[in-house]
C-alpha cells in the first residue's frame, strides 16, 4: 500500500512506518505512539528498507528496556526534512539509557546492525540529550 503501483522502487515511508510500528506485536500495555513532523515521505526502496529495520530496532529497544513502573510507555517519532538532510527522532518516557551509554561501544547485535545499516545508506545515529527517556536520531543525506 505504501509504494507506487507504478514502478515499486519508491515508499512511502511515513504510511510504511506507521504500518510496521502497528505490526510489532502488541505488549501489555500496548504503548502510546505518536508521529508528528512530515505526513508524506517518498523513500527508495533501497533506503526505506535499512531505515525502517533501524527505527525498529529503536522500538524495540524502547519496549524491552524502556518499561517504567509509574506511567505506561509513550514513543514519539517526529521526522524532519529539508534541502540537506532527512532527520527521523525516536524518543521514548521509559528509563533512559544508561549514563556511560556509548553507541561505539553497543555491544547489543541489534544496535551493532543499526549502526552498521546507517553507514550503509550514508546516514548517522545520534543520541540526544534527554530529561527523560532515551532520545535517538537518525541523520539521512537528501538524495
Amino acid at each position: 500500500r505504501a509504494m507506487r503501483a507504478a514502478d515499486r522502487e519508491e515508499v512511502e515511508f511515513v504510511s510504511f512506518l506507521q504500518g510496521l510500528v502497528a505490526t510489532l506485536g502488541r505488549p501489555d500495555p500496548v504503548p502510546l505512539v505518536t508521529f508528528t513532523g512530515l505526513s508524506v515521505l517518498r523513500l527508495p526502496v533501497d533506503r526505506a528498507v535499512p531505515t525502517a529495520l533501524i527505527i525498529e530496532e529503536f522500538f524495540v529497544n524502547a519496549l524491552k528496556h524502556g518499561r517504567i513502573p509509574r506511567a505506561s510507555l509513550e514513543i514519539a517519532v517526529a521526522i524532519v526534512a529539508d534541502a540537506k538532510e532527512i532527520r527521523i527522532d525516536i524518543a521514548d518516557n521509559g528509563q533512559g539509557r544508561a549514563p556511560d551509554f556509548d553507541l561505539g561501544g553497543a555491544t547489543g547485535l541489534g544496535l551493532e546492525m543499526a549502526v552498521g545499516l546507517a553507514e550503509q545508506i550514508d546516514g548517522r545515529i545520534e543520541i540526544v540529550p534527554a530529561r527523560e527517556g532515551a532520545h535517538f536520531r537518525l541523520v539521512l543525506p537528501q538524495r
